[in-house]
């Protein structure tokens, strides 16, 4: 009868000190993903708004040569802002890394 013996009250409590302690971990873990995601969707939210004021401002210009020159100028700000995003992401990857 070995299977049925109960557990010293010193290997619960460490066991329960142990449980609490990954429960604990866990829900700060998911608080920093939570948080990350939050703000990138905040951070997405007011870029839409910054591009879409910016565009209806190229729209509203009287000529129309003027308002496409303004449109392509938008694009290629937009271009080189994702570029240098990506290229800093890559830099800090890179220099993550333990090669």
């Amino acid at each position: 009868m070995l299977l049925l013996a109960q557990p010293k009250f010193s290997e619960s409590r460490s066991a329960m000190v142990l449980a609490s302690l990954l429960i604990v971990g866990m829900l700060v873990a998911f608080h920093w993903v939570v948080r990350g995601a939050t703000q990138a969707g905040e951070l997405r939210r007011q870029t839409t708004a910054v591009q879409a004021l910016a565009m209806m401002r190229c729209n509203a210009l009287p000529n129309w040569n003027i308002s496409r020159v303004c449109l392509k100028d938008l694009d290629n700000k937009a271009a080189a802002e994702v570029s240098a995003g990506l290229s800093a992401k890559f830099a800090i990857a890179d220099n993550g890394s333990t090669d």
